[in-house]
């Protein structure tokens, strides 16, 4: 971590009034401190900041991130802070929020502790997922929570064929897969039934989606294991199909088509401000162990 902030990019959900609001809120203090605050053109010329063209990238290249909204904003921010190492401070806006570490009142609280350095950092394994196509140039993209290979548009089963290491694991006729990390394992994996697994676990988790079999159940492998899954032809239509990271980076593929998911070249830093656990997260936002 830096010895002292002084860049700062902000990134909030700009369809969210509540955010752009706390935004400018949070761009005058920053500034009142001396801190340089960097944001996009659309939230800068929202907070009054030098508009000019600043691009994602060049927002989040800074000493620290503040991130104003739900989980998809982290998320979106975390695809390009984590390659930098720039750390990312999530802000509960009253939403879900798991992946956020405090609320705007506590920030404010502990600003002038967070300027000089005085936080603690999380890093969360990332996945690595890449398209090779039958035809066509692979593509490449990055995700903290997952992947979803699932059926395209026709409403029928994807056949999908699963691979770890290589190795051949299953034919799964299904709605599709999720490949997880640990982090993710709160996300859609849990909806899909998947194990909670606490986010210090390097690990991936992999979850079927309403398999059509007896045999399929969430399988937790090394972090350092390759998987691959194919989507192959069914009942003699070429269906395609499609894989989303996060749940905003989506590539369709077709049968043939490789998909590669596998552990991350670097890890996204997440701050720390507070005492709050991982169980004292599943306790006050999955409501765990409260009477009803």
């Amino acid at each position: 971590m830096p010895e002292q902030v002084r860049v700062v990019g902000l990134v909030a959900a700009m369809g969210r009034e509540r955010a752009v609001a706390e935004a400018r809120s949070l761009a005058a203090a920053l500034a009142a401190a001396g801190v340089e605050v960097r944001a996009e053109p659309e939230l800068a010329q929202e907070c009054g900041l030098p508009c000019g063209t600043l691009s994602r990238s060049e927002v989040v290249a800074g000493d620290l991130v503040v991130v104003l909204g739900g989980d998809g904003t982290l998320l979106g921010a975390a695809r390009e802070a984590a390659p930098r190492g720039t750390p990312l401070l999530g802000v509960d806006l009253g939403g879900f929020g798991f992946l956020a570490e405090t609320h705007i009142e506590e920030l404010y609280d502990r600003l002038e502790a967070v300027l000089a350095g005085s936080f603690d950092l999380d890093a969360r394994m990332m996945l690595e997922v890449r398209v090779t196509p039958q035809a066509g140039e692979p593509s490449r993209s990055f995700g903290l929570n997952e992947a979803v290979v699932s059926r395209g548009a026709v409403a029928r089963m994807a056949r999908l064929r699963l691979e770890i290491d290589g190795r051949p694991v299953a034919h799964y006729p299904a709605d599709g897969l999720i490949v997880a990390t640990a982090t993710g394992s709160t996300a859609y994996t849990l909806a899909a039934g998947g194990p909670v697994v606490d986010p210090a676990v390097e690990c991936v988790v992999i979850t079927p989606i309403c398999p059509h079999t007896l045999y399929s159940r969430p399988t937790v492998i090394a972090a350092t294991s390759e998987v691959t899954v194919r989507v192959e032809t069914s009942r003699g239509a070429p269906d395609d199909g499609v894989v989303i990271v996060d749940g905003q980076v989506e590539t369709v593929v077709r049968p043939g088509d490789t998909i590669l998911v596998r552990r991350a070249p670097f890890a996204a830093k997440l701050v720390r401000i507070t005492e709050s656990s991982f169980v004292s997260r599943l306790r006050s936002k999955l409501n765990w162990g409260v009477s009803r």
